[in-house]
């Protein structure tokens, strides 16, 4: 990761790009989000997409903070089907295993097999 190209950084999340793998990841910092943020990083990723050949993506939500329901749905429904749609073939999610973030991966989850 170390050579790995920025696409978007803020106090918020950093995502970046590594050629070599073909690799998007994104790494959330603690902070309640506002929709906005959320939405940014997942934006950014996206567009950059659009001009790049991606086909692992990787989300490192460690130090996320609880994320509300309506912004996983609108991540389910507006940034999964663009990103597989794209080219992307295998994701992973890093974290730190508490009660919240498994619930709110297991939902994910659900969705990702769709495609």
């Amino acid at each position: 990761m170390i050579n790995d190209d920025i696409i978007y950084k803020t106090d918020i999340a950093v995502v970046s790009y590594s050629k070599e793998r073909k690799l998007v990841t994104t790494v959330w910092h603690s902070k309640k989000l506002k929709f906005k943020e959320y939405q940014e990083p997942f934006l950014a990723a996206i567009e950059f997409q659009k001009k790049t050949f991606v086909t692992n993506y990787i989300s490192d939500i460690r130090e996320q903070n609880i994320i509300p329901p309506d912004f996983r749905k609108w991540f389910q429904t507006e940034i999964l089907p663009k990103a597989y749609a794209a080219g992307v073939k295998r994701s992973a999610i890093i974290f730190n295993g508490n009660i919240f973030k498994k619930y709110y991966l297991n939902n994910i989850m659900n969705s990702v097999k769709k495609f």
